[in-house]
């Protein structure tokens, strides 16, 4: 495969991936594929399959897509043609890293695999978060992109009734929480030493020194700042109503593609209500327990290596 890229930002979903890849888009040493997800590997995920509601808001890539330079920016698209997927990176400089941010890769069970047979010297970052929060910050999306409508706890028993399940056909509120066979698995097709593991409260709470980490560990020089790229945060639409016709119809969607970047973001402001929502305690407790198997065996995990993480710590510290 052409272009192969030299790393790559796996998720976990919902767990900072965006803001991150804003910070690595911007640095001189790097050059971070235009679509910032392409899921070229992962392909047990079907396009096909993916639901309706999901090709609405990721629709596929313009035929044209590929002979219009500089390729424009896209979130995500599944970019599954190899020669396509190398021109992703044809721009790059040749003094740049290479990267592209697929969230997908971690939930992935063949990611790991098909990366490491491509390129088996390649550095992987994940970025893991407190599992009960990235579930609630993943419903907030799935809230603003008309998806649900629901309550958080209507949604998450929904979701988990649903069949079949999978990237692109079901949230997967409670999959994507699940942590420690995927890292079991990138270790296995890397190596401890191609794949960071990065605590969302780090980047939350330590921003710069967790950035310079990232960046030693791509083998770049630490900055002495963290660049000025646009802050995202969980809120949810003040019209859920109307937000969902907006997405189901293809209009905010073409909005953004119609407006001024800087115009929507305003809009955009406008139009989520103040505030992040918060979890009911009973709902938390119920999501602790269902998660608690999973945090028990990461931690176990990375004792194993010599790790570990803030947020898996204070997991497994709570009601003890």
């Amino acid at each position: 495969m052409n272009a192969a890229p030299d790393f790559a930002l796996i998720g976990a979903a919902k767990a900072g991936t965006t803001q991150l890849a804003g910070w690595l888009a911007l640095h001189p040493g790097i050059y971070l594929s235009p679509v910032k997800e392409p899921h070229f590997f992962g392909r047990e995920f079907d396009p096909a399959q993916f639901s309706d509601a999901y090709r609405r808001q990721h629709p596929p890539l313009p035929a044209d897509y590929f002979s219009q330079l500089p390729l424009a920016p896209v979130h995500l698209a599944c970019v599954r043609d190899s020669t396509q997927y190398g021109q992703l990176f044809a721009a790059a400089e040749p003094h740049q890293l290479r990267g592209e941010c697929s969230t997908g890769y971690l939930f992935s069970t063949t990611a790991a695999a098909e990366w490491s047979a491509v390129r088996p010297d390649a550095r992987a970052v994940a970025l893991l978060r407190d599992p009960r929060d990235r579930a609630l910050s993943h419903y907030s999306m799935a809230l603003r992109y008309g998806y649900v409508q629901g309550t958080f706890a209507e949604e998450w028993a929904a979701d988990a009734r649903r069949s079949p399940k999978g990237w692109g056909r079901s949230e997967n509120f409670f999959e994507l929480g699940c942590y420690a066979d995927a890292v079991e698995r990138w270790w296995s097709a890397l190596g401890p030493d191609q794949l960071l593991l990065v605590d969302f409260a780090d980047l939350r709470d330590f921003p710069l020194e967790t950035y310079n980490r990232i960046l030693l560990h791509l083998g770049l020089v630490p900055v002495d700042a963290v660049p000025e790229a646009e802050q995202f945060s969980a809120r949810t639409p003040r019209f859920p109503r109307v937000n969902r016709w907006l997405h189901a119809s293809g209009t905010a969607h073409a909005a953004r593609r119609l407006f001024p970047s800087a115009w929507f973001r305003a809009l955009k402001n406008k139009w989520l209500a103040p505030g992040k929502p918060t979890l009911p305690a009973d709902v938390r407790a119920a999501l602790r327990a269902a998660y608690l198997p999973d945090q028990q065996r990461l931690q176990a995990l990375l004792a194993q290596k010599g790790l570990r993480l803030r947020s898996v710590d204070a997991f497994l510290a709570e009601n003890e």
